[in-house]
């Protein structure tokens, strides 16, 4: 798992520097986080830097090895034409100062102008030289899950698929916004095993109102971008998780016992132990009082398997 903070940058597009730190990359506490191995990736600023800065930059993060482990969110959601190029010429820029520096973008439609208006596929033909990372929204999808693997079949050799949501999907599929069931927001990560997708983004976890963040921006779906408060407005010392997050962490932790089961048994045995609490995007909400048997069956299963060493830290998911 890796955080983003988001600086927007151009408004009326929803533009947004993501980086892994809230501080400028070369701050002290910044680099502080590259030693952090509970990070599992570094996503890297670029629009907010000059050149000379990106080149600084990618040099620090060579000399500490960790340039397969970063990525640069390079363009939230590109919709035409001229968002591909732009896209190309960002990914030159950052080539000159590492030529397998890693680029992930998202988007959930295709091309809105040129030849393959609303081709969704286009855009892999359009980037797959450019991007190595492929996110898509699950929204268009509308819960149908031969569609989310009928994307996934079409990536290119090389990229990998992740999914994401936002301000949508809504309704009954899983999801982090305010008005959804606690069950929604756990389901997330189920739904990213269930998928077969290689990671899983959100956008951005602190898009507050300028001037009070318990205020939310109107034109999005509530708690739309908010995971985290600042604690400062409540007395406490550094940010504050939501219980929607709190929810996400659960179901985070199942999905890794999930694929300690895969491991230790098949993917066929960790599906049923799934189909326990979650069948499909539409099908789970009513199965949320099977929870704590899920979770405990995880654990049985992994009980008769796993090293006495590794049951120790197993305890910490109970």
């Amino acid at each position: 798992m890796t955080p983003v903070f988001g600086t927007q940058i151009t408004p009326e597009r929803w533009q947004y520097e993501h980086s892994f730190s809230p501080w400028a990359w070369n701050d002290k506490r910044s680099i502080r986080l590259l030693n952090d191995r509970r990070y599992s990736c570094y996503m890297l600023p670029f629009f907010t830097l000059s050149e000379n800065e990106l080149a600084s930059l990618l040099c620090n993060i060579q000399k500490k090895g960790k340039l397969k482990e970063s990525l640069f969110y390079i363009w939230d959601e590109p919709a035409y034409m001229e968002d591909y190029e732009q896209i190309k010429r960002k990914v030159n820029i950052i080539r000159k100062y590492a030529s397998d520096a890693r680029i992930l973008t998202t988007f959930f439609c295709g091309p809105r102008n040129g030849p393959r208006k609303g081709d969704l596929y286009a855009v892999f033909d359009y980037l797959k030289h450019h991007i190595h990372v492929a996110t898509i929204s699950l929204a268009p999808c509308k819960g149908n899950e031969e569609e989310v693997q009928h994307i996934r079949y079409k990536v290119p050799e090389g990229i990998d698929w992740w999914s994401y949501v936002c301000w949508q999907p809504g309704g009954n599929e899983p999801n982090f916004l305010l008005q959804m069931k606690g069950i929604q927001q756990r389901a997330i990560m189920w739904r990213t095993w269930k998928n077969g997708s290689q990671g899983f983004l959100y956008w951005n976890c602190n898009i507050y109102h300028k001037r009070n963040p318990f205020t939310y921006i109107t034109d999005m779906p509530h708690g739309d971008g908010i995971l985290i408060y600042p604690g400062d407005i409540l007395g406490c010392k550094g940010p504050i998780a939501s219980a929607r997050l709190e929810r996400w962490r659960d179901g985070a932790e199942e999905m890794e016992l999930l694929r300690l089961v895969e491991k230790n048994y098949s993917k066929e045995k960790a599906d049923t132990l799934l189909n326990i609490v979650y069948s499909s995007p539409l099908s789970f909400i009513e199965k949320a009082h099977n929870i704590p048997f899920f979770r405990k069956e995880l654990l049985d299963q992994l009980d008769k398997t796993i090293p006495i060493d590794y049951k120790l830290r197993i305890t910490d998911f109970i």
